[in-house]
């Protein structure tokens, strides 16, 4: 079977997060991976009886992408034979008579800077809905919203963290806080490269927290994808406190995790929506969260995390001073973590998801 899947050039968390459950599975089940090329003849581009092929869609105004969807895309489908197309952009791709499914990113009902995708995945949505075989989404929430859809046309598939993440024992900790930290306790936080305002007020809030605290308690921030911007790095540089604030960058994976797992707790910060895929990390190596209040933050962590009910400095700074003075409430969110991480496995949603694309490629 061959199964197209429509991506954008700025795919969201959740479309990233779906594609890296298909390949998974493609790689164990020996289907080749592809990129359609629109530089190369179709007669030229070979493509195996089984293979998941993406369409990468760069168009971002309204109207090019209803062109785009419209006009492009059904005759890509024709030449290259599908079984089944999964749209990761909310966008159900009307003008063909595949099966289709259609995964509604995060983005969809937060909003977010691919507003022309956004937007006339708004648009189409009820056109959507009705063309679709199956629903797909991050959240139990938000899947309660579409109350005229029958319940077996929607699965949700949640955000789950990748198995080197997991809960580290006393022991395993000793020797990544001494080589990250200096043999001290340490909050750890992942914000966006460029995430300058962010960054500025984790920092005035580490600052409150110093202040009180009169210890030697540290603050370890990883970006979300490789590098700091320049700005980051220079507020960095002048900030008070910074031989306690670490700035670790080009990390592999297996190091993030360790240093996550070893931290005392998490910091989670953004700007327009939560970054749920560090969520749920955190929750698989039994790590207490801060969040500001959240829908979807609450239905991941539940009790497992301290919530603020605003972004301001004071807040945030009250939080921290909270989760280090109660020890028993950092147990108990420790816990909390934990029977929330054991929820979230990826292998289980993973099968499940590929499930999803075989039946409709076969039906």
């Amino acid at each position: 079977m061959r199964i197209a899947v429509i991506h954008h050039i700025k795919a969201s968390d959740y479309a990233e997060y779906l594609s890296a459950l298909v390949n998974s599975q493609a790689m164990q089940k020996d289907f080749a991976v592809k990129v359609w090329s629109y530089s190369i003849p179709a007669s030229q581009q070979y493509i195996p009886d089984d293979a998941v092929v993406y369409i990468i869609m760069e168009a971002n105004s309204r109207f090019w992408v209803r062109w785009w969807y419209a006009v492009k895309l059904p005759a890509i489908l024709k030449k290259i034979g599908a079984s089944a197309v999964l749209d990761l952009n909310g966008i159900t791709p009307v003008k063909t008579i595949l099966p289709k499914i259609t995964a509604f990113p995060e983005t969809f009902f937060a909003g977010n800077k691919q507003k022309g995708v956004n937007d006339f995945a708004k648009q189409q949505l009820a056109q959507s809905i009705s063309n679709t075989s199956k629903i797909v989404m991050h959240s139990a929430d938000k899947a309660s919203a579409f109350k005229n859809v029958p319940e077996k046309r929607i699965e949700v598939i949640p955000f789950t963290p990748p198995s080197a993440f997991r809960t580290f024992e006393w022991h395993e900790k000793i020797m990544i806080k001494a080589q990250q930290a200096d043999n001290k306790e340490y909050f750890i936080a992942v914000l966006e490269d460029d995430a300058e305002g962010i960054f500025v007020r984790l920092l005035k809030a580490f600052t409150k927290f110093k202040a009180w605290q009169q210890s030697s308690m540290q603050l370890l921030i990883l970006p979300k994808f490789e590098s700091f911007s320049p700005a980051i790095r220079q507020k960095h540089g002048s900030y008070k406190y910074r031989e306690d604030v670490r700035l670790l960058e080009d990390l592999e994976e297996s190091q993030v995790a360790s240093v996550l797992a070893s931290a005392y707790g998490m910091v989670l910060l953004w700007a327009a929506h939560p970054d749920l895929v560090v969520l749920t990390a955190a929750l698989q190596c039994s790590l207490p969260v801060i969040s500001l209040h959240n829908p979807d933050v609450l239905e991941y962590a539940g009790d497992a995390a301290v919530y603020v009910d605003d972004e301001t400095v004071d807040a945030l700074s009250a939080a921290m001073i909270q989760l280090y003075k109660d020890e028993d409430l950092h147990g108990r969110l420790k816990e909390a973590g934990k029977n929330r991480g054991a929820l979230l496995n990826r292998n289980e949603y993973e099968m499940r998801f590929w499930r999803i694309l075989e039946t409709a490629a076969c039906s």
